[in-house]
């Protein structure tokens, strides 16, 4: 599918604009360990801070932004003790540790015409998902995920895994990604989902579709090469894969948004929400555009639900016009 050039960048949209489409904020109380790890962890912590300070321009008070920043470092620290015990977990130990929402949500959209689901960096997704797609028996073999696994000048590994069977190509630049490549890879392997590859994501993903089959897309974070989009994201311009609305206006599939945090009884709670309406007007560079900031606002909806347990390390706005980082 051709798509034009979809002209200027959007401007700075005012912050009443954009406080209007986001949810409130509840008050982040940090525990003791974050506020710890916030003082002995310092890399990236001025990234934190500024992407805050720019996410909730209504906090005035910096104390408000630490304590956001402070409870961000504890989750963190969580979720690797959380990635590092699962090694040790039973099946039946894991699917105690998930709690599933909108279950039915997932299935009526999907039936028929496959679905694509929405998601971003939300709590510790990469231990939740998985798991949560071993609650739904008849989708086993039938959940794809879209995953760069990391830039190299050329292939290191190809790996046979899944339990059907698959190849995933990793082009690896150093041995820490090639083994947090290699973690998430098992974790997605077990739960028998496939791996579509970063570069070939549209034909992938509309090969699956045929196949009434579900696709994650996780679009949360700042997107180079060609297949992207300059919209709105909290407020400022961020680059965007476009992907993800060139399928769903190629397509009769759903996009389903999936909201994934750590709630207060320490369980993962993986919800679905109802099925975001894709915008068609027969503009094509106009729908891809529109569709593009409708799942940005999805996502940073749900990064407000709960904001301490967003990836904050991560320069959303980088090479963007009107960059404060």
């Amino acid at each position: 599918m051709n798509v034009e050039p979809t002209g200027d960048p959007p401007p700075r949209r005012s912050e009443a604009d954009f406080l209007s489409c986001t949810a409130s904020s509840s008050p982040v109380e940090p525990s003791i360990g974050g506020k710890i790890v916030y003082h002995l962890f310092p890399p990236r912590r001025r990234t934190v801070i500024q992407n805050i300070q720019r996410a909730f321009p209504e906090l005035t008070e910096r104390k408000q932004i630490i304590s956001i920043a402070q409870a961000f470092y504890g989750h963190l620290f969580r979720a690797i003790f959380e990635l590092a015990r699962d090694a040790f977990m039973s099946p039946e130990m894991r699917s105690r540790v998930v709690r599933i929402e909108g279950a039915e949500i997932f299935r009526a959209a999907a039936a028929g015409n496959g679905a694509l689901l929405l998601t971003g960096h939300f709590g510790n997704w990469e231990l939740a998902v998985p798991i949560a797609v071993g609650h739904f028996p008849e989708w086993q073999g039938r959940v794809n995920i879209i995953r760069d696994f990391g830039a190299g000048t050329d292939a290191h590994a190809v790996q046979r895994a899944g339990r059907g069977g698959f190849l995933v190509v990793q082009q690896i630049s150093s041995r820490l990604v090639g083994f947090l490549s290699y973690l998430a890879l098992r974790r997605f392997s077990r739960a028998g989902m496939k791996v579509i590859s970063q570069g070939g994501a549209v034909r992938g993903t509309l090969s699956r579709l045929r196949a009434q089959e579900a696709v994650v897309f996780v679009l949360d974070h700042h997107a180079g090469g060609r297949n992207r989009i300059l919209v709105d994201f909290m407020g400022y311009p961020a680059y965007t894969f476009r992907s993800l609305a060139v399928i769903a206006l190629a397509s009769e599939a759903p996009v389903v948004p999936i909201a994934c945090y750590r709630d207060t009884d320490g369980k993962h709670v993986v919800r679905f929400d109802p099925p975001l309406q894709t915008i068609r007007t027969g503009n094509v560079s106009n729908d891809i555009r529109d569709n593009t900031e409708l799942y940005n606002k999805t996502l940073v909806r749900l990064i407000r639900e709960h904001p301490d347990q967003w990836f904050w390390f991560h320069e959303r706005w980088r090479y963007a016009p009107g960059r404060a980082i």
